[in-house]
């Protein structure tokens, strides 16, 4: 998710706001400390201006390549 978010030119404190989140829970998804609900999903893909299945493919191919790397 960093990555789409710097693609878009956003701060985490700006995508949080236009997703209508707290920065703090921003970082911790990046960080991957917390996993998002659906709801969290469709906002964060509409603050990103990307359909919110684009951005779980994004992350599942992210997650696919880094348990590739672990084996």
């Amino acid at each position: 998710m960093r990555q789409l978010r710097l693609s878009a030119g956003m701060t985490q404190e700006a995508l949080a706001l236009e997703a209508g989140l707290q920065r703090k829970y921003i970082s911790n998804l990046e960080l991957g400390e917390y996993q998002p609900t659906l709801t969290t999903v469709f906002k964060l893909a509409g603050a990103l201006e990307i359909e919110p299945s684009a951005l779980v493919a994004l992350v599942h191919a992210e997650v696919s390549r880094a348990e590739g790397s672990k084996k």
